[in-house]
């Protein structure tokens, strides 16, 4: 009896958590794409880039999608080798909620450049509209791999743990690694982690 209703509270806990998770991962995207940015990489020259570049990043810092759009389409095609337009367009492209294009556009450019963090990032958020949790998952990886202190790729990888795949130790993992990099400065994610740690030990007793 004391093992069903401690089942019930944790149902409705789950419940109640799933509502405010759902605003927050969709908030979340929305504000990565409009916030991460992907630049000239220093180390690689670039032949030719545009002088339009800045004004494309610019337009879309604005919120002028449909013209930083335009703007990066050209980029790419005078600069096809150039991972950075291809990824802020499948940004811009994913904030228009294009997912078909972003995609498209994202994977070319990790195909250029396979440390590229934002871009798998943002095909991560794509995998779990999709559906696809465990390809999700690998895209988070990959955009920590590629840079271990990128915080919404942990933030991502924390909720796609605890919503998703039901892998609380990990969940928790990934949630102190971002409160770690952010200087917990979330203190709604410092709820997450005080409720899912008592989960955990819920789980822990009750087996």
């Amino acid at each position: 009896m004391l093992k069903q209703k401690r089942l019930k509270i944790m149902q409705l806990s789950q419940i109640k958590k799933l509502g405010i998770m759902f605003l927050c991962v969709h908030l979340l995207s929305a504000c990565a794409t409009m916030g991460d940015f992907s630049s000239a990489p220093e180390q690689k020259p670039v032949i030719n880039l545009p002088s339009n570049y800045d004004e494309a990043i610019n337009a879309a810092k604005k919120g002028n999608t449909k013209e930083a759009i335009r703007l990066l389409k050209s980029i790419t095609e005078t600069n096809p080798e150039f991972s950075p337009a291809f990824t802020n367009l499948g940004l811009q492209y994913l904030k228009n909620k294009k997912q078909d294009d972003a995609e498209k556009s994202l994977r070319k450019a990790i195909s250029l450049d396979p440390n590229n963090a934002i871009a798998y990032n943002h095909l991560g958020i794509i995998m779990r509209f999709q559906g696809k949790f465990h390809d999700a998952r690998d895209m988070y990886k990959n955009a920590i791999k590629s840079k271990s202190d990128y915080a919404n790729a942990h933030l991502n990888l924390g909720i796609l743990y605890d919503m998703y795949l039901y892998e609380l130790p990990q969940a928790l993992e990934h949630y102190k690694s971002y409160q770690s990099i952010t200087k917990n400065d979330d203190k709604l994610v410092d709820k997450w982690i005080i409720d899912l740690e008592r989960r955990i030990k819920a789980d822990k007793g009750s087996s």
